[in-house]
């Protein structure tokens, strides 16, 4: 589930910023086998950031920063300082 998503203007072009619910069975499996965003493994929300276009159609899913949260508000904030920390760059 997306909790909230932003295209953002930055130097070099515009980066899409996502925070979504980790409710994905499957991709939960693979990041406790270790063979995904392993990171991610007991948290509940998580935030990431990658390169897109200015229509926010990403064009390389190498995250260029990330963060999780075990709650709802907790990865609303978060989203909120990973997009006021992108807005400098």
């Amino acid at each position: 589930m997306r909790l909230k998503n932003e295209v953002i203007k930055v130097k070099d072009g515009y980066v899409y910023v996502d925070t979504c619910s980790l409710d994905n069975i499957l991709a939960n499996k693979i990041d406790s086998m270790g063979l995904g965003n392993n990171d991610a493994v007991g948290t509940n929300f998580e935030t990431m950031v990658f390169n897109c276009d200015k229509h926010g159609n990403i064009s390389n899913w190498t995250d260029l920063d990330k963060k999780n949260y075990m709650t709802e508000k907790e990865a609303i904030i978060g989203h909120e300082e990973i997009i006021n920390k992108w807005k400098l760059k």
